[in-house]
């Protein structure tokens, strides 16, 4: 029974310390969406993890107040190709579809796993090229993703409530538009010692957290 979302098959087919840079105005390159409401906003920019096996940091900006900005209408994609998942970490909104791909003509599954609770939430065949399969995530958080047929494939799927948010590179930088604003910021890696939770304020002029 799947109890995380909704889904549709297609057969043809740092710790307290952290140093926030901000400058205002700027453009945000690393932001997974654009400001919602197009409001101004300023650019909050620092280093977090490092990518861990390969795998790169998610970084979250939570505003203490709520805000309007729907989910993307269009589909995040996870392609199958060369025995392995791309991207290895996709971000996503909640409410927003995902498909999975097999882009190569070699048998595929999807295997999804909440990491909260290691059940498995979609478990489904990609037996041809060209096959889809859609899925729409209705809760926040973070998803392993195996293919049973070729257990070197892996990938994370990060799930989050918050329009600021991006993968940061391979190095830890980052950059993410945000308002000011008070935030609470988050920082998942797929090594969970990495993992940071921090309140932090954002001001109009721009300051430097330590």
């Amino acid at each position: 029974m799947l109890k995380k979302g909704k889904v549709e098959m297609q057969g043809t087919h740092r710790p307290f310390g952290l140093t926030l840079i901000l400058a205002i105005g700027a453009l945000a390159v690393g932001s997974a969406w654009a400001l919602p409401g197009g409001d101004d906003g300023v650019v909050a920019a620092d280093k977090v993890a490092k990518a861990s096996r390969g795998f790169p940091s998610v970084v979250m900006l939570v505003p203490a107040a709520n805000v309007s900005a729907p989910a993307p209408a269009e589909p995040a994609v996870l392609n199958q190709v060369n025995k392995a998942f791309e991207p290895g970490v996709l971000l996503v909104r909640v409410g927003q579809t995902v498909t999975f791909r097999n882009g190569e003509s070699l048998l595929h599954n999807v295997h999804l796993f909440d990491l909260a609770n290691d059940e498995t939430v979609l478990n489904v065949a990609q037996p041809i090229e060209g096959w889809t399969t859609d899925y729409v995530f209705e809760q926040a958080g973070a998803y392993a993703v195996l293919c049973d047929v070729h257990p070197e494939m892996e990938a994370y799927i990060v799930v989050v409530d918050t329009p600021y948010a991006t993968v940061a590179e391979s190095d830890g930088s980052f950059e993410i538009m945000v308002p000011p604003g008070d935030y609470t910021l988050e920082v998942w890696s797929v090594n969970d010692k990495k993992r940071r939770q921090e309140e932090v304020h954002v001001p109009a002029e721009g300051l430097e957290f330590r």
